[in-house]
């Protein structure tokens, strides 16, 4: 009885403890971004260049480069070639 009334008194105890809180400061996890172009044309274009671009604004008048892989030569590189 009285090792029945410790177990009770010991599980009451703990569950009055309040949980651990853990928090930690962490980087940003790697920017991937998978592209993956169909086109209908018997070749396949070759790719020259990528550039993520953000836009602040809806009309995006001004956008920020993110991130680019080939050809972009430029600070901010976001004209685009002639069509």
């Amino acid at each position: 009885m009285l090792r029945a009334m410790f177990v009770v008194c010991m599980v009451i105890a703990i569950l009055l403890i309040p949980g651990a809180v853990a928090s930690a400061n962490s980087t940003a996890p790697p920017s991937v971004v998978w592209l993956t172009f169909d086109d209908e044309t018997p070749q396949a274009p070759r790719l020259l260049g990528v550039q993520l671009l953000a836009c602040p604004t809806i009309g995006c008048e001004q956008p920020v480069l993110l991130q680019q892989y080939g050809t972009c030569n430029g600070a901010g590189c976001v004209t685009s070639p002639p069509k």
